[in-house]
């Protein structure tokens, strides 16, 4: 449950010196993470699909 913001300050940290580094990761990992609750639910997908 903490993971995301551990990994969003750890990215800022290293990105300190660039407040447009430190928002293009973090719009990238919030977009890794939208897509990943996505794909949980999403039973078409063919790595979910159940074979028959």
């Amino acid at each position: 449950m903490y993971l995301p913001f551990i990994f969003i300050y750890a990215i800022s940290v290293v990105t300190r010196k660039s407040l447009a580094e430190l928002a293009y990761f973090t719009l990238l990992f919030g977009l890794v993470l939208a897509y990943d609750e996505a794909q949980e639910g999403d039973f078409t997908s063919p790595r979910l699909s159940p074979r028959i």
